[in-house]
């Protein structure tokens, strides 16, 4: 497809349809919040994290229903981390090997392999907003969403858009002030 990418369809309809082609649909639902229930795939450990994670990011509303294989694959990494950080507190970082050239320190392979599982694991967490500035990135971007088609709804320009949002909301709060913040708040 060539061309630019199409706005969405709320966007659209908010500008007034300007360039007068048909219109899709626009979607009245948003995607459903993840359940509570544990995929059967996940182990014990994993099945924890679940538990205890799931319910904030509920509350949250940044992870729906179909992020549900990620955030497993996401409680997975993380019960294995922590089994390797058991295994690395009890055996050490490193180990003796002796050589033909007397002994040689080494690195615990359990340590290299919680270092990948924690790359995987950053980069899940900035997909899905589990680190705060990734929380702060997407709350922003949809801040700016959302202003942008307010201020179209209201033929302004989207820079004034701002103004348009509650400033209570979530996505107001991230709208207050801007970036030269009078209270040193960056």
């Amino acid at each position: 497809m060539r061309g630019r990418k199409a706005a969405p369809a709320e966007i659209q309809e908010a500008k007034g349809n300007p360039g007068r082609r048909p219109l899709r649909a626009a979607s009245t639902e948003a995607l459903p919040v993840i359940g509570d229930a544990a995929p059967r795939e996940l182990n014990a450990a994993g099945k924890t994290i679940w538990n205890r994670l799931v319910p904030h990011l509920r509350e949250m509303r940044l992870v729906r229903q179909t992020d549900r294989e990620v955030l497993a694959r996401y409680c997975n990494h993380v019960a294995r981390y922590w089994k390797l950080e058991r295994e690395i507190r009890r055996d050490g970082a490193t180990y003796l090997t002796e050589t033909n050239h007397g002994s040689m320190k080494r690195i615990n392979p359990a340590f290299a392999v919680q270092d990948r599982i924690e790359k995987r694991m950053e980069a899940i967490e900035d997909r899905l907003g589990l680190s705060t500035r990734s929380r702060h990135e997407i709350l922003r971007a949809l801040s700016m969403d959302a202003a942008s088609a307010a201020a179209s709804a209201a033929g302004q320009q989207p820079h004034r858009a701002a103004q348009a949002i509650d400033p209570d909301s979530p996505l107001g709060l991230l709208q207050r002030g801007g970036a030269d913040d009078a209270q040193g708040l960056h």
